[in-house]
Protein backbone atom coordinates (compact mmCIF):
# COMPACT_ATOMS: atom_id res chain seq x y z
CA UNK A 1 0.00 0.00 0.00
CA UNK A 2 2.40 2.60 0.75
CA UNK A 3 4.84 2.22 -2.73
CA UNK A 4 1.37 2.71 -4.22
CA UNK A 5 0.89 5.90 -2.48
CA UNK A 6 4.27 6.78 -2.53
CA UNK A 7 3.66 6.63 -6.33
CA UNK A 8 1.05 9.54 -6.14
CA UNK A 9 3.41 12.38 -5.94
CA UNK A 10 4.59 11.85 -9.58
CA UNK A 11 0.93 12.99 -10.67
CA UNK A 12 1.93 15.86 -9.42
CA UNK A 13 5.06 16.23 -10.91
CA UNK A 14 3.27 15.30 -14.28
CA UNK A 15 0.85 18.26 -13.53
CA UNK A 16 3.60 20.61 -12.66
CA UNK A 17 5.22 19.72 -16.14
CA UNK A 18 2.10 20.38 -17.79
CA UNK A 19 2.25 23.75 -16.92
CA UNK A 20 5.74 24.49 -17.32
CA UNK A 21 5.03 23.30 -21.06
CA UNK A 22 1.70 25.71 -21.58
CA UNK A 23 3.30 28.54 -19.58
CA UNK A 24 6.23 28.61 -21.66
CA UNK A 25 4.72 28.73 -24.88
CA UNK A 26 6.09 24.99 -25.19
CA UNK A 27 3.03 23.69 -26.12
CA UNK A 28 -0.23 25.20 -25.82
CA UNK A 29 -4.34 23.63 -26.15
CA UNK A 30 -7.63 23.79 -24.13
CA UNK A 31 -6.34 20.01 -23.54
CA UNK A 32 -2.97 20.61 -21.87
CA UNK A 33 -5.00 23.10 -19.64
CA UNK A 34 -7.20 20.42 -18.54
CA UNK A 35 -4.42 18.06 -18.15
CA UNK A 36 -2.55 20.35 -15.52
CA UNK A 37 -6.07 20.04 -13.36
CA UNK A 38 -6.57 16.82 -13.87
CA UNK A 39 -3.02 15.58 -12.39
CA UNK A 40 -3.55 17.51 -9.57
CA UNK A 41 -7.00 16.25 -8.63
CA UNK A 42 -6.06 12.59 -8.73
CA UNK A 43 -4.00 12.23 -6.19
CA UNK A 44 -6.95 13.17 -3.88
CA UNK A 45 -9.04 10.69 -5.94
CA UNK A 46 -6.76 7.84 -5.65
CA UNK A 47 -5.74 8.09 -2.56
CA UNK A 48 -8.60 7.04 -0.15
CA UNK A 49 -8.85 4.02 -3.39
CA UNK A 50 -5.90 2.43 -2.50
CA UNK A 51 -6.44 2.27 0.97
CA UNK A 52 -10.12 1.32 0.64
CA UNK A 53 -8.55 -1.27 -1.77
CA UNK A 54 -5.51 -2.34 0.30
CA UNK A 55 -7.62 -3.13 3.72
CA UNK A 56 -9.47 -5.70 3.16
CA UNK A 57 -12.65 -4.90 6.24
CA UNK A 58 -13.37 -2.24 3.95
CA UNK A 59 -13.11 -3.86 0.61
CA UNK A 60 -15.33 -6.23 1.90
CA UNK A 61 -17.50 -4.01 3.05
CA UNK A 62 -17.83 -1.82 -0.30
CA UNK A 63 -17.98 -5.09 -2.46
CA UNK A 64 -21.25 -6.14 -0.06
CA UNK A 65 -22.77 -3.03 -0.32
CA UNK A 66 -22.26 -3.16 -3.87
CA UNK A 67 -23.82 -6.51 -4.56
CA UNK A 68 -26.61 -5.70 -2.31
CA UNK A 69 -27.33 -2.94 -4.31
CA UNK A 70 -27.39 -4.66 -7.60
CA UNK A 71 -30.16 -5.54 -9.26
Amino acid sequence: MLSAQASLPLLHVLGSLSFFLGFFDVLHGEALESCTFMMAEMTAIFSPLIVLFYIEDYRRAILTAFKATAV
